[in-house]
């Protein structure tokens, strides 16, 4: 099977630098399609000499912090950022889709958790509707962010990130309209 993702192996050919560092994305497991996290970044530093008190076989410094390893710096020996196996691969288009991908599935996770519960079904709602137009949700905040979670995969790029921004000036708007309440 052919696949536009490719991950890097041979690390010393990544090319670093605050203006012409390489993009890379980095993820949680080898198969970027089943990566839980997946985040653009850009090489700084690959020095692979450097530091050998703590890296025995050099290290490599991403731009921004790779949140779900708490950290920049790979360890060259052991592919770890502070101790949590990582992944580097090839920045291409097709990756750009994943990334953005897994991003918006994140972000909505998130704001599911906070939204209030006449949210929650609403969004429920219009998720149903582009995956399953036929499916009647019962208006349950418990059974809407089920279906929410469950569908989340079924959904397009473009669906995805406008349902992120719904989600967000929601989940911002309920804590304001509390607030005006009281």
């Amino acid at each position: 099977m052919l696949s536009g993702y490719k991950r890097i192996e041979d690390l010393s050919k990544l090319k670093g630098g605050r203006v012409r560092g390489q993009n890379v994305a980095v993820g949680d497991h080898p198969d970027p399609e089943r990566c839980k996290f997946l985040i653009k970044t850009r090489v700084l530093r690959n020095w692979p000499s450097q530091w050998h008190s703590s890296f025995p076989n050099g290290y490599i410094e991403f731009s921004r912090n790779i949140p779900f390893a708490d950290g920049t710096i790979f360890d060259l020996r052991s592919h770890t950022i502070n101790g949590k196996q990582t992944y580097i691969f090839r920045y291409n288009y097709a990756m750009d889709v994943l990334c953005r991908r897994c991003t918006a599935i994140n972000e909505l996770k998130c704001c599911a958790e906070i939204m209030q519960a006449a949210n929650l079904v609403a969004l429920a709602e219009f998720v149903m509707t582009k995956v399953a137009p036929d499916f009647q949700l019962r208006p349950d905040p418990l059974h809407a962010k089920r279906a929410i979670l469950a569908n989340l995969q079924a959904l397009s790029l473009l669906d995805l990130e406008s349902l992120v921004q719904l989600a967000k000036s929601s989940a911002i708007a309920a804590p304001i309209e509390q607030r005006r309440a009281a």
